[in-house]
């Protein structure tokens, strides 16, 4: 049924199953499987192409089994199409590069407000590595005196309201103060359960120190 081909096929033809292998698989697939008497066990993915040429994923698990003497007997193995679940791989991985590549900062924090992801954007601008991120509250960015505004103004809305926007200010890693527009949405799994926040957020500190300037300009000439 996953193959398109019977069991007959395979008997007739013991060099089917490696000549479909996908090209850029089939060495390290065969010397995978060329190692399972030495080895014992064996567990690899590769793509595969059915009766109707469509090549895909597939996950084998193989064990040697023994004669009582220690001799090689038989191997016994088990294949499952992992398809979906590679392709359901392959976009995460595209949409985290997508995410790497925004010059602004793009970070996800988890309900409680402990950091899930935190894009390049994030690592320039905020001086922080993804290492040092990751795992920690959101509020080691935020001024002390912020702590209580973030969690009334910033989290506690885009939980309630699912999106939510507002100005903040963020400590860098060197100790600079900047401001950001920050755009926030409530992440859900499949259930439609909220599981955490993702941020981003366009550095407006250019514009604030413009504004602040004219602002002086005028009060001086007041």
């Amino acid at each position: 049924a996953m193959t398109g081909f019977s069991p007959r096929c395979f008997l007739d033809d013991p060099s089917l199953w490696a000549s479909r292998l996908h090209p850029h698989d089939r060495e390290r697939a065969l010397m995978e499987f060329e190692k399972l008497p030495q080895e014992g066990s064996l567990a690899t993915e590769y793509r595969w192409q059915t009766s109707s040429g469509e090549y895909r994923w597939f996950r084998s698990e193989a064990v040697l089994i023994r004669r009582s003497d220690g001799t090689p007997q038989e191997i016994v193995g088990l294949r499952t199409d992992v398809t979906a679940q590679r392709q359901a791989s392959e976009v995460i991985r595209r949409q985290a590069d997508i995410i790497n590549q925004i010059q602004e900062t793009v970070i996800s924090v988890d309900l409680n407000g402990y950091v899930m992801s935190w894009n390049r954007g994030a690592e320039k601008l905020l001086g922080y590595t993804v290492e040092e991120a990751l795992g920690k509250h959101i509020s080691f960015v935020y001024l002390v005196e912020d702590r209580e505004f973030l969690e009334r103004e910033v989290i506690g809305p885009a939980k309630a309201k699912g999106t939510h926007q507002v100005e903040v200010r963020r400590r860098t890693k060197s100790g600079a103060l900047r401001f950001a527009q920050l755009s926030l949405t409530l992440l859900r799994d499949d259930t439609d359960s909220p599981i955490g926040i993702i941020g981003y957020s366009m550095d407006i500190t250019d514009r604030k120190r413009a504004q602040e300037a004219l602002l002086n300009s005028r009060n001086q000439l007041a």
